[in-house]
């Protein structure tokens, strides 16, 4: 059994992220790009992170599927839609009851 997928009638906006991923032997960041179409929500809220610090949060954006299904964690990097650019604070990969991912949510800040 699966959800039902997010309608291709909300992905609508074009968007561009680069996760990084760790560094290469020689110290320098090792980046991948993603590029593809999302759901952008505009919201801001607060969320207290681990050392009870409010963290003010932009946004979310959704995207169907899983977006980097070669990274095991997603981490850190940039996003960035029609020239304004966010720092992704966290992200999400809820999965459907067969173990594949549902969506990918990032947190944006």
């Amino acid at each position: 059994m699966r959800l039902k997928p997010i309608p291709d009638f909300l992905l609508v906006t074009p968007a561009d992220i680069v996760f990084q991923t760790g560094q290469d032997p020689y110290g320098n960041p090792v980046e991948l790009t993603v590029t593809g179409n999302c759901r952008l929500e505009e919201k801001s809220t607060r969320i207290m992170d681990a050392e009870k610090r409010l963290i003010q949060l932009a946004g979310r954006m959704f995207f169907a599927g899983d977006i980097a299904p070669s990274l095991p964690v997603l981490e850190g990097g940039v996003a960035t839609i029609g020239g304004r650019t966010w720092q992704i604070y966290s992200a999400e990969r809820p999965r459907n009851p067969d173990g594949t991912v549902h969506h990918t949510m990032l947190n944006l800040r």
